[in-house]
């Protein structure tokens, strides 16, 4: 038994219970201390008249105090099950009739791209199928999520995309590919079912953990896309078209970014400096970014290019303000989880933010469309125009 149901089943049996212990005591009440006799029925309806404030004819007033209470009380009573039953009744059938509500399947469409999850990641890559007209389709397992999107305008079914029939229901056997970008377990789920929809089915999953790759692999995903490492490699590309081919770099933080920054600049003459909280393999200055002193003896202060990846954005905007309070004519390039925070790591003094989502978006535009089309470059990063100041 649903929630809903329950509380009606227990609304309808309280005010069967109530209604006949009133009319029991109202039915006493009129003749033992009104010295007026009612029957039961007659006694009933002045219950429900006081329940639904219609009125009391001929038995008002009430010569006792006792039975005048007792009608207060009956009063009272009443409005309490009227409110009752616009919370258990009235506001849901609102909320289920005034709730936009998607579609579960989609009219035929082909070469268009499934889209299993929206984020902010997909935002983008759909920003980038809308701007060439290209088809997508967005399968959402939430209903009320679907329903908000299809309210804004976007194309979406509501339905599982780890269920076969669902992925029938958007057409998969016509589509372009397949994109999956919820957790890295469902992507997985989500590859199994396209694989048994439709076998030949280009499939792009994202993972976050990236030691997680091989099994979207071994699922059936034909690519699999690390958003940190694509971010990281965008950062390394960066300061080594900054600055000159021998360039000092040093790099802040050295999780899947950074170490992807750092493959980047490997095959360059860059000489390379790795700062990190913990110790591990590859980690050449262990301490916290943000202190001036740990920057020193990283070598900030003689490098070229100051590449941040670090664990939060606000972590990341702070390293930055001092790395750039120390040295003014540094190249300091920044990733970014979240794109509203770009414009304050710009004030902090970065001269390029690659956003995490913009980045991933893109680069699944240009994994899809290679000689279609191109998404905005490259990749959508900020390049600043800041001010040079002095320390």
């Amino acid at each position: 038994m649903t929630p809903l149901a329950r509380r009606a089943l227990f609304y309808t049996v309280a005010l069967a219970l109530t209604t006949a212990a009133f009319t029991s005591v109202y039915t006493l009440g009129m003749t033992h201390l009104e010295e007026r006799p009612r029957a039961w029925y007659q006694a009933l309806e002045v219950v429900i008249q006081s329940f639904t404030t219609t009125g009391y004819g001929e038995d008002a007033p009430w010569g006792t105090l006792q039975m005048n209470l007792f009608v207060i009380v009956m009063q009272l009573t009443g409005i309490g099950f009227i409110l009752s039953a616009v919370d258990i009744f009235v506001v849901p059938w609102l909320k289920q009739t005034l709730q936009p509500s998607a579609p579960t399947t989609h009219p035929d469409i082909e070469d268009h791209v499934v889209i299993c999850g929206h984020t902010d990641r997909t935002e983008v890559f759909i920003q980038d199928l809308v701007a060439q007209d290209h088809p997508y389709v967005l399968l959402v397992p939430d209903k009320q999520e679907a329903g908000q999107l299809h309210e804004e305008g976007y194309t979406v079914v509501a339905g599982s995309p780890e269920s076969v029939p669902a992925l029938h229901g958007v057409h998969i056997g016509t589509a372009r590919a397949l994109v999956a970008d919820v957790a890295d377990d469902a992507n997985a789920s989500i590859t199994l079912a396209a694989r048994e929809a439709h076998a030949a089915c280009t499939v792009i999953t994202f993972v976050k953990d990236v030691a997680l790759a091989r099994y979207h692999r071994a699922a059936g995903a034909d690519t699999v896309l690390s958003p940190r490492q694509l971010v990281g490699t965008e950062l390394g590309v960066s300061a080594r078209e900054s600055g000159p081919a021998s360039a000092a770099v040093v790099i802040a933080g050295y999780g899947e970014a950074g170490q992807a920054a750092y493959t980047t600049l490997q095959d360059t003459e860059a000489t390379i400096t790795v700062l990190d909280i913990e110790d591990q393999p590859g980690v050449d200055v262990v301490g916290d970014a943000r202190t001036p002193q740990v920057l020193k003896e990283a070598g900030l202060t003689q490098a070229d290019a100051f590449i941040v990846t670090l664990g939060n954005d606000t972590t990341a905007t702070f390293t930055t303000l001092i790395a750039r309070s120390l040295c003014p004519d540094l190249t300091i390039v920044v990733r970014a989880d979240a794109n509203d925070m770009t414009e304050n790591l710009r004030r902090a003094g970065a001269d390029e933010i690659r956003s995490l989502d913009n980045v991933s978006g893109h680069m699944l535009t240009e994994a899809l469309f290679r000689d279609d089309f191109a998404p905005p470059g490259p990749y959508d990063s900020v390049r600043t125009n800041r001010p040079v100041r002095s320390s």
